[in-house]
């Protein structure tokens, strides 16, 4: 019998391990175990996925639009970061900026149009052009995605951070996006985003069945969030977009969290236009190696394009343990 090659056998055992655990365990916080699982799964079979951030925009292809969805799913892309916002009438939908002057055809705050009224708007591409595309509910966001992808909620108030109503506008967001989620059946391929403990502990007081991305440093420890209720099993680690911290990415791994990394941000600036100098992207596998399990970025297709056959295929086999079926790649 022809023995398959290590790196398969080794995804194929943790898989086969973590499907027998999602099929009987019994947890009080259902939804983060199986998703919980897939991501340990990464971690110990040292590969990556990568995470298109606003669904992974292009040409003719609006930032946080089912267009740039369906695009990061069919090129492979396991995990879709997306940014949530209420409408006047209380819809979560996905928007980025406070106001829609920038991505469509409108203009003025998000909040102050009912849903029907932001979907009579064209979506805009990032160099402005005008295109097909309508604003999204976040019920239609996880619908495309369904089965496919994780996706990530990036939590969005309408409001600035010192504003005396973020406290309530961001709960009201993350109430309005929880409910949306148990109603699609969702909860076990969904995460949400928490920037500080505060948002963390808001984010487990509602849906304590969910995994988060929490950022963290050298001075902001995991250990930072434990106070708001979030068990380290339910958390990944956002860790920057400066340089790779092989260090911080050593004392993540012995407590078993996984790490974000981030070569996404402003046009110039960011480590995607670094690596895409030469044309090469190898800098995006190497990342894998180094301990990244998950690669935020503004180049989903570029970055996913970079990763081996090796790497995607053990990444497949871990995220199919928790129900989500990648759409295959040809890796390098």
């Amino acid at each position: 019998m022809m023995q398959r090659p290590r790196h398969l056998r080794t995804a194929l055992s943790s898989a086969l391990v973590l499907a027998m655990l999602a099929g009987c365990a019994s947890t009080a916080t259902p939804g983060v175990q199986p998703l919980s699982a897939a991501f340990d799964c990464l971690r110990e079979n040292r590969t990556g996925v990568v995470s298109a951030h606003r669904a992974g925009a292009g040409p003719g292809v609006p930032e946080n639009g089912l267009a740039a969805i369906t695009r990061s799913i069919g090129a492979g892309v396991a995990v879709l970061e997306v940014d949530v916002a209420l409408s006047a009438d209380g819809v979560p939908v996905l928007m980025h900026d406070r106001t829609l002057d920038r991505t469509t055809t409108g203009r003025g705050p998000v909040a102050g149009l009912r849903l029907g009224e932001l979907q009579a708007l064209q979506l805009r591409d990032p160099a402005g052009a005008l295109t097909a595309g309508t604003v999204p509910t976040l019920q239609q966001a996880l619908a495309t995605a369904s089965g496919r992808a994780v996706v990530m909620l990036d939590i969005k108030t309408g409001v600035s951070d010192d504003d005396p109503a973020w406290e309530a506008r961001h709960r009201a967001v993350v109430q309005a996006s929880a409910r949306v989620v148990s109603q699609s059946r969702q909860r076990q391929h969904v995460a949400f985003i928490a920037y500080t403990p505060q948002e963390s502990a808001i984010i487990h007081a509602i849906a304590p069945w969910a995994m988060q991305s929490v950022s963290v440093s050298q001075s902001r420890p995991v250990s930072a969030y434990a106070a708001g209720g979030l068990e380290t099993a339910a958390m990944l680690a956002f860790t920057g977009t400066r340089a790779p911290d092989a260090g911080l990415f050593s004392d993540l791994a012995r407590q078993s969290v996984e790490v974000i990394f981030g070569t996404l941000g402003r046009a110039g600036n960011r480590l995607d236009d670094t690596y895409a100098a030469d044309g090469d992207f190898r800098e995006y596998r190497e990342l894998v190696t180094s301990g990244v399990q998950v690669i935020a970025t503004d180049a989903a297709l570029q970055a996913q394009g970079a990763l081996t056959t090796p790497q995607t295929a053990a990444a497949a086999t871990c995220l199919a343990a928790s129900g989500i079926v990648l759409s295959p790649t040809t890796g390098r």
